[in-house]
């Protein structure tokens, strides 16, 4: 379900890094912040990192932007919607994001189109040729 919703290219914000290894896998071809342990992420990036870990951590108006603009990510995943009930808050709250799929373990969000010409991947330092 996942694949058909995310088209291939599309930069994906995680909430936790906890499954992005197996999002890697089920959606090849897609962009991910976090790539199995954010220590990589902290090293590439520091500030970067950190802005991420608010975000996820303490949600708040105005991160709907954020996630578009400096991650340029379209979509947002969540795993365990339970434990992320303010971050979810935050982004339904938005008018512009809609949920496109919601399961007892899954969340998707579609933020609408970036404004960045670039998607933000920490964990790679070249983007591959299309």
């Amino acid at each position: 379900a996942l694949q058909a919703l995310i088209p291939p290219g599309s930069q994906v914000f995680t909430a936790s890094w906890y499954s992005t290894g197996l999002l890697m896998l089920a959606l090849p071809d897609r962009y991910f912040m976090v790539a199995l342990d954010p220590t990589l992420f902290y090293l590439k990036d520091p500030e970067l990192y950190r802005l991420w870990y608010r975000i996820t951590h303490e949600p708040s108006p105005g991160m709907t932007s954020i996630i578009r603009e400096t991650f340029g990510a379209r979509y947002v995943i969540v795993h365990n919607p339970r434990t992320m009930t303010r971050f979810n808050y935050q982004l339904s709250s938005s008018a512009e994001v809609r949920l496109l799929f919601q399961s007892d373990r899954w969340l998707v969000f579609d933020l609408g189109p970036t404004l960045t010409a670039e998607p933000v991947d920490a964990n790679q330092d070249e983007r591959p040729e299309t």
